[in-house]
């Protein structure tokens, strides 16, 4: 038996040739059969979470604002005990510094617990930034007036050096409030990309 060429009347068979990467093997390449796109790699995209994940590290910060809060409630009702009941109103003052305690443990869960679930916002981070000047500000520099100052100084001022130092301790307080509420500010701005 002879192979004969092909004669030039008659079409060469198709020729098989390895799929190209990306197209699939089962494309055709007769006419009359469409011809299919190669197939695209899939882009990687980053699931956004759902609504309800942002629930867990804002109840957190809740937490962490609730527990500044109550401190405050305590010291303020322990200055109430303080001339009648001494006992009793160092009780709430131990309330109100364990209570800052916490605070500060919500405080270091609810950032680490939005960064695990990808739920950091900047509206997460500006309530942990209020939460944490009641928490972290107002709170402890109350509690330092009302027990530090009001507690060891008789009340009212018996002379006017009394009365300075309880001025100076009120101011103390003062800026130790205006100075964490502005390093909280200045650490918002820094991680905030302005617009």
């Amino acid at each position: 038996r002879t192979i004969q060429a092909p004669s030039p009347t008659r079409p060469a068979p198709a020729q098989r040739s390895e799929p190209e990467f990306g197209t699939s093997p089962f494309a055709s390449s007769t006419d009359g059969v469409q011809q299919r796109e190669p197939m695209q790699p899939t882009e990687t995209r980053t699931k956004q979470p759902r609504r309800g994940a942002y629930v867990l590290p804002t109840a957190f910060t809740a937490l962490n604002m609730l527990y500044g809060f109550w401190s405050l409630t305590e010291a303020f009702r322990a200055g109430q005990l303080l001339p009648g009941d001494p006992g009793l109103a160092a009780a709430h003052f131990n309330a109100a510094a364990r209570y800052i305690g916490w605070a500060v443990l919500f405080d270091g869960m609810d950032g680490r617990i939005a960064r695990l679930m990808n739920t950091s916002s900047a509206f997460g981070r500006e309530l942990d930034s209020l939460a944490d000047t009641i928490s972290f500000g107002i709170a402890p520099a109350f509690l330092a007036f009302s027990w530090g100052v009001r507690a060891v100084l008789p009340m009212p001022a018996e002379t006017p050096f009394y009365l300075h130092l309880s001025q100076a301790g009120w101011f103390v307080s003062f800026v130790f409030v205006f100075l964490s509420a502005s390093r909280l500010a200045r650490f918002n701005v820094q991680t905030t990309p302005s617009s």
